[in-house]
């Protein structure tokens, strides 16, 4: 079996665990989501930065999260899945993951002064575990691209190159990590 080394690291019990335990902070936060942004759709509040980021965040969520549905199908019947959909899917689901992550790490330090009190610190725990079942979920991600790809592999005897999607992530990811490391530096 040539199983790739997200894929391993995904593919444990433990890491299951932990992906359900983050999914429990993830998906409801997700879920007011998509039931917000209809509200912020029809009251034309679209013109407004923070409106336009939060109708995005949520979509690209909710694409995430059915790339992950698709994963899991494609792993029954790949050759029935179209496996650049499902990548795409998993690909917007895991830069949306990144922008929240990144968004509640800057949230969290822009609001900070010079000296962190006490009050300060115990505000950063909750978004410092926020952002983490947001990064677990990224690494769920990639080790489903992973897997499916081997699995179409293995099912239909063609190889699908995901190299493109993970220069895709690593890009975007670096590029994410621009602004967020200007807006804490400054």
């Amino acid at each position: 079996m040539d199983k790739a080394l997200v894929d391993r690291i995904t593919d444990t019990r433990t890491f299951t665990a932990l992906f359900w335990l983050s999914g429990i902070v993830v998906l409801p936060v997700l879920a007011l989501g998509v039931l917000f942004s209809p509200l912020y759709l029809s009251g034309g509040l679209l013109g407004e930065p923070v409106a336009f980021a939060f109708v995005a965040l949520t979509t690209g969520g909710a694409i995430g999260v059915t790339g992950w549905i698709r994963a899991h199908l494609a792993m029954r019947e790949p050759e029935r899945h179209g496996i650049t959909l499902t990548l795409l899917c998993l690909a917007i689901g895991i830069v949306t993951a990144l922008a929240v992550a990144a968004g509640t790490v800057v949230a969290t330090l822009s609001g900070s002064e010079d000296s962190w009190d006490r009050a300060a610190w115990l505000s950063a725990v909750p978004a410092a575990g926020f952002a983490a079942a947001h990064l677990v979920w990224v690494l769920g991600a990639v080790g489903w691209m992973e897997r499916v790809a081997r699995r179409y592999r293995e099912r239909t005897g063609r190889a699908f190159d995901t190299i493109p999607f993970v220069f895709l992530i690593v890009a975007i990811g670096l590029a994410l990590c621009v602004p967020v490391a200007a807006m804490v530096l400054l």
